[in-house]
């Protein structure tokens, strides 16, 4: 049985540096801690894994409250092979930021026994959905199977195929326990006996939509998916978050369907056709199958990004001034509510952007702002959204003092996104006014 696993998250990317340095004392709290951080990260990514750990630990007495600076002094031990300054640095971490996924599943693979399957099962709980989900359930297969529960092994890595069908491990373990299990008389008491067995040929084609750069490529990955792997809804919601994003939603709501006539109650799905129809258009229709989600699980944080957005769309349509500040309330409510209960980086910085897209349609200018900088600070992956939205804000906000972070936030999103044509407009607008003070 293989039983390779590891961390989700090396370390923070180099684009969330420049923050703290531009930001400083404004943001941070701590210039000096902020400058310890930077130097850690870089001699992290130079591979010299000692210095970085006394730059993270400088960063930590400095600015005690940055919990990024003790997720990654965890990394530098555990890379240097020292298991209990790892485990004390994560625990450190979840001290400040006790939502943070993977910073238990980084925990749970530096400890061992019931803690680590207590920390497995607390980032599955904290992010159901997603590669940090997927990996978890892995790894607790993996515990399993190490004390001889083929069953629950195999349960476990059914649900990890079943957020991933790209996964080669959970397919090739549920395989070698199928076999095992067939050998010694077992059964499996899953029931899902369908998904599992196209698993391997379905991972295959779903990891050819990841692989591929093109649209074209990725569309014909989809089709191919679709056409093998009708049953397999794992496969099937991959395939449709996929034609979303390839701005095929129609096609997406087909796929959802698919997957709710082989499980009705499946509320992935739900999410999956709301959200196709919202691009369609048809909010009330998304808003009614976002509903029927919750009336199966209230603590769906995915689903109340949905309906925030779905409020957002509908808030931009409308005529009416107060109809349209109502439902930028509503969103703000719902968007708030996905934060409590949505517990991964990546959905965090997508709901912030969204509240602070709400904010800026109600002009609430410092409200955005101070969310677009958390944004900027706590997501590992900047989109350039996010710059162009603080971009905008600042410009909104006409605050001089914050013209250097506005002219590097514009540099920063037109580096992520070189032809924004908004991005460019903007900057040429700053140095333009630059010049003529000078």
């Amino acid at each position: 049985i293989n039983a390779e696993y590891g961390d989700v998250c090396e370390c923070c990317m180099s684009d969330r540096l420049w923050l703290l340095s531009v930001l400083g004392a404004m943001c941070s709290g701590s210039p000096s801690g902020s400058a310890s951080f930077s130097e850690g990260v870089e001699l992290f990514m130079r591979g010299s894994l000692e210095p970085a750990s006394r730059a993270f630990t400088a960063a930590t007495q400095l600015a005690p409250q940055m919990p990024d600076a003790y997720f990654n002094l965890a990394l530098c031990h555990k890379r240097m092979g020292n298991k209990l300054g790892a485990v004390e640095a994560y625990k450190a971490a979840l001290g400040l930021r006790p939502h943070d996924a993977e910073a238990w599943f980084n925990l749970g693979n530096a400890v061992s026994g019931d803690e680590a399957a207590g920390a497995f099962r607390r980032a599955i709980g904290l992010a159901p959905v997603g590669t940090v989900a997927a990996k978890s359930h892995y790894s607790l297969g993996n515990m399993l199977g190490e004390k001889g529960d083929l069953n629950g092994a195999l349960e476990q890595w059914q649900r990890a195929l079943r957020l991933d069908p790209a996964h080669a491990g959970a397919s090739h373990n549920s395989l070698h326990a199928r076999k095992l299990l067939a050998r010694d008389g077992g059964t499996n008491s899953t029931g899902q006996g369908t998904n599992v067995t196209g698993a391997p040929n379905c991972s295959i084609l779903a990891s050819r939509i990841r692989r591929n750069s093109t649209n074209a490529q990725k569309l014909a990955a989809v089709r191919a998916l679709l056409a093998r792997c009708d049953e397999h809804w794992g496969a099937l919601l991959q395939a449709g978050a996929a034609l979303v994003a390839l701005g095929r939603p129609q096609d997406a709501v087909d796929a959802a369907s698919k997957v709710l006539a082989l499980s009705p109650a499946n509320t992935q799905a739900m999410q999956l056709q709301a959200s196709a129809l919202t691009e369609l258009g048809h909010v009330d229709l998304a808003v009614s199958s976002l509903h029927r989600a919750l009336a199966l699980d209230p603590e769906l944080g995915g689903v109340y990004f949905e309906l925030g957005l779905a409020a957002l769309r509908s808030a931009g349509k409308n005529a009416s001034a107060e109809k349209s500040r109502q439902q930028l309330v509503e969103a703000r409510e719902a968007f708030e509510l996905a934060e409590e209960l949505l517990g991964d980086e990546d959905s965090l910085c997508r709901v912030l952007h969204a509240r602070a897209s709400v904010e800026s349609g109600l002009e609430h200018w410092l409200s955005a702002r101070e969310l677009y900088v958390r944004a900027l600070r706590e997501c590992k992956v900047i989109p350039a959204t996010v710059y162009t939205g603080l971009a905008e804000t600042l410009v909104e906000m006409r605050d001089h003092a914050w013209d250097p972070v506005l002219q590097e936030v514009l540099t920063r999103g037109l580096q992520a996104d070189p032809f924004n044509g908004r991005l460019q407009g903007l900057l040429r607008g700053v140095l333009v006014r630059q010049r003529g003070e000078d």
